[in-house]
């Protein structure tokens, strides 16, 4: 299913804590970028995954090899801001495109930019058993108050060293 260009572009909005049309800019950058280290077969495998106007995008700069950073930058941006812009770019378009344009891209392109295609990983659920066993007040006594803390092993407090 091929997405929308503004979900995307709301995608990447979202990664990178800029406005959809900011989004929408670099996305279109990065593509036409991306579109110059790739091979005809690649390029139309990744285009096909691609809403009409981001793959036109990605056929547009073929002879161009200007590094993708440059072609994000804009006037005020500095080079951490277009570099997280990238990397949220790299970022969304590694959760939408199949595995086989993926490999497609990080074959292709400088190693210091396909780095940047991995997925966001997944949500890490939190444990739903307790880790330890807490009292319901501080008058209750302790239920670990017969283990010495000074010892490698478990020892009754009377027992001797």
């Amino acid at each position: 299913m091929l997405l929308r260009i503004d979900q995307l572009a709301s995608h990447v909005a979202a990664h990178a804590g800029v406005s959809t049309p900011l989004a929408d800019y670099a996305l279109r950058a990065v593509l036409s970028g991306i579109g110059a280290y790739l091979s005809a077969p690649f390029r139309q495998l990744i285009s096909e995954e691609l809403p009409p106007p981001l793959a036109y995008s990605l056929e547009s700069a073929v002879n161009d090899r200007r590094p993708i950073e440059d072609r994000v930058r804009l006037t005020g941006m500095s080079k951490s801001q277009t570099r997280e812009l990238l990397a949220s770019v790299c970022r969304v378009l590694a959760e939408e495109l199949s595995d086989e344009a993926l490999r497609a891209l990080c074959v292709s392109l400088p190693a210091a930019t396909a780095v940047l295609f991995v997925p966001s990983s997944p949500p890490v659920e939190p444990p739903s058993v307790p880790f330890h066993r807490q009292a319901n007040s501080v008058a209750e006594p302790n239920p670990h108050g017969d283990i010495k803390l000074s010892s490698g092993r478990r020892r009754v407090i009377d027992e001797p060293n």
